[in-house]
């Protein structure tokens, strides 16, 4: 099984990933604005409820990569 800290490495790597190909997709017509604002609206959620299971579970801690998380 995945555990927590790596969902939320994994998140953010397809936050970022998004980021760079979403602004050429769009541009192309292969999705339209909306829907980048929207799936990048739900990924974005779906961090800040793993980052809030994270400081539940660990309050003192970070995730290693010098972000407090909570």
């Amino acid at each position: 099984m995945t555990g927590l800290r790596e969902q939320i490495t994994e998140v953010r790597r397809e936050l970022a990933m998004r980021r760079r190909v979403y602004p050429r997709w769009v541009a192309g017509g292969r999705i339209v604005q909306a829907e980048a604002d929207l799936y990048m609206e739900r990924m974005q959620a779906v961090l800040v409820t793993l980052e809030g299971l994270w400081d539940a579970e660990h309050p003192r801690l970070d995730l290693g990569d010098g972000k407090r998380v909570g």
